[in-house]
């Protein structure tokens, strides 16, 4: 951990991390290095042997334990001195143009012919509790947005948040959402539990690492970036990238059938993948860069040809994965917005 100049404590950033799996048998937790999870996925049946056990752990979300049981995150003592972080569609999130859109939204035909009456589905969404985690937990949020949700042509922000939580507003050790999802906890029912925040064990992003589910007035301020509009485009590529995309570029001109053609550029796409993962990322945590390429390859629409362009592309994003330092740096020299009052929230 480091304390940055305006007093708040930045965790130690890294997409290197190994899940941990809880095993059924035995209860205790194994790694499960991010290769051992794309290579036992499939055709393993998502299974791997437990270290502690005769067990074989269905690992995935529902499985996913707590990396680092010390989380800094887990101390009353420096909770409050904590960076929180928030990746978000609004550059003035927490906004009250959230509603207005959510409104919109839930008020079409369409809305209107799937749900019947959209009011009480509408007020689930209005009254969700804001959510705020790792540095690591908003960017694979926002990527999974772009890869899963159709947001892969969305301008996003980067929100550092600071907060202020009295004592014993929030709860002891963390919420297990492995038991019961808390990404639709309301405001209303935190308060109801005398609570004006909720730890959760996050199992979507950043997996085993610790969120946040708060009431909107225990935010004080916020710093924003545009992501990723604040990082230098790379347009110097690595030699070694250089060389694969124009073996790609002569490749793909060679004579073939529109079928041969599609299949060939869906070839060449996932070895220009997997040379810019070995290249650009090669210690980060091999299911974050394949979920991250994906996404990368949704904002780019590539299927056919544009290796260069998609190369750069790639390049540019991957630093908020390798260097993340430099992000975080941006953001603490960003003006500061005070927050105050309840304002309509931004739903993950």
């Amino acid at each position: 951990m480091r304390v940055a100049k305006d007093g708040l404590i930045e965790r130690e950033i890294t997409f290197t991390y190994d899940f941990r799996m809880r095993c059924d048998v035995c209860g205790q937790t194994s790694a499960l290095s991010g290769t051992d999870y794309l290579r036992l996925d499939g055709g393993n049946g998502a299974r791997v042997e437990c270290d502690q056990c005769a067990g074989s752990i269905h690992f995935g979300p529902l499985s996913a334990a707590i990396r680092n049981p010390d989380d800094p995150a887990l101390d009353d003592g420096i909770f409050n001195r904590l960076s929180w972080y928030h990746t978000s569609t609004y550059a003035d999130w927490p906004s009250t143009a959230y509603e207005r859109d959510t409104r919109e939204a839930f008020s079409t035909v369409r809305a209107r012919a799937l749900m019947g009456d959209t009011e009480p589905y509408l007020q689930v969404q209005l009254d969700k509790a804001f959510h705020l985690g790792t540095y690591e937990a908003a960017i694979e949020n926002m990527y999974r947005r772009m890869r899963d949700q159709g947001d892969e042509h969305s301008a996003f922000y980067l929100h550092r948040v600071r907060i202020d939580v009295p004592p014993g507003r929030v709860n002891p050790g963390f919420h297990d959402e492995t038991d019961e999802p808390a990404a639709d906890i309301s405001v209303a029912e935190l308060s109801d539990l005398g609570l004006d925040a909720v730890r959760y064990l996050n199992v979507w992003e950043a997996s085993g690492g610790i969120s946040l589910a708060v009431r909107p007035h225990v935010i004080t301020s916020i710093q924003t970036i545009p992501l990723p509009g604040a990082l230098t485009a790379d347009d110097h590529l690595p030699t070694e990238i250089l060389d694969v995309v124009e073996d790609l570029e002569r490749r793909c001109q060679e004579p073939a059938t529109p079928t041969e053609r599609q299949d060939l550029a869906f070839s060449l796409n996932q070895e220009l993948e997997e040379a810019l993962i070995a290249c650009l990322l090669p210690e980060v945590n091999l299911k974050i860069a394949h979920d991250f390429a994906q996404a990368v390859g949704t904002i780019s629409g590539q299927r056919d040809g544009g290796f260069r362009s998609l190369a750069r592309l790639f390049a540019t994003h991957a630093g908020l994965l390798h260097a993340p330092e430099g992000v975080v740096d941006l953001l603490s020299a960003a003006p500061s917005r005070q927050h105050i009052g309840d304002l309509g929230t931004d739903a993950p």
